[in-house]
């Protein structure tokens, strides 16, 4: 079952209260801290409906997205945002990137097996002495349990339902479901698969592919979520 493509629609109003402007401000700090220089150009991989990209252009930096959901990207497309329709692993563009960004826990997805090859495809984009930012349901984050979100959606009201199954010690299956409330008729579900990755993994695997993890101490987008943890890495020299 394809991701982020049957509740593609739905997405913008679920999460139209996140604060991605705010957290995208936290991001460009910890980035300049560690010597990104003004104008940089970021590309952000898994950049679904375009919203951090916008929030990095407002914020005086070029930036371009790479989505694997045709349905996710044609939203971000209408909203302006330059969007590559791919996963970054097939990613071939004439040009490299100051920064490469993985936000919301989209490194996540991944299964173990294929962190290397991520990397790597990071690593093929990104200039000599470039950066990448990884957000992630880490090693210090809560495990995901069952939730359930009120929302509307063209006038008329939803419910997001997701339901977390524990699949071994270190992935999760979550069942999400968008039912109409008022008749409860499910008009959208996804199984999403998400996997928690060590530190030490995530280090081995940036370590191998030539990047190197910039400190242990995460960097919180969300000081009132502990969710999910940024840690950055540079290009080897």
């Amino acid at each position: 079952m394809a991701i982020y493509e049957s509740y593609s629609e739905y997405y913008p109003s679920i999460y139209q209260k996140k604060d991605y402007l705010t957290e995208t401000k936290a991001l460009i700090a910890a980035l300049v801290r560690s010597g990104l220089p003004q104008q940089s150009r970021i590309l952000d991989v898994g950049s679904g409906t375009g919203r951090h990209v916008e929030a990095m252009q407002l914020l005086g930096f070029p930036s371009e997205g790479v989505e694997p959901s045709a349905s996710m990207a044609e939203i971000a497309l209408s909203r302006g945002v330059t969007t590559y329709v791919s996963q970054i692993e097939n990613l071939r563009l004439d040009q490299l990137y100051d920064v490469c960004t993985a936000l919301f826990a989209v490194v996540n997805y991944i299964h173990p097996s294929g962190l290397r090859t991520f990397f790597s495809a990071l690593r093929s984009n990104l200039r000599e002495g470039g950066l990448a930012a990884l957000e992630i349901w880490g090693p210090n984050s809560p495990e995901p349990v069952d939730t359930s979100r009120d929302f509307q959606h063209k006038g008329r009201e939803y419910i997001r339902s997701v339901a977390a199954e524990p699949e071994a010690l270190t992935a999760w299956s979550l069942m999400i479901s968008i039912i109409e409330r008022e008749s409860q008729r499910v008009v959208a579900r996804e199984r999403h698969r998400i996997y928690r990755h060590s530190l030490e993994v995530l280090q081995l695997a940036g370590q191998e592919s030539g990047l190197k993890i910039l400190s242990r101490r995460p960097v919180l987008l969300n000081p009132s979520s502990n969710f999910h943890e940024t840690y950055l890495f540079r290009v080897e020299r």
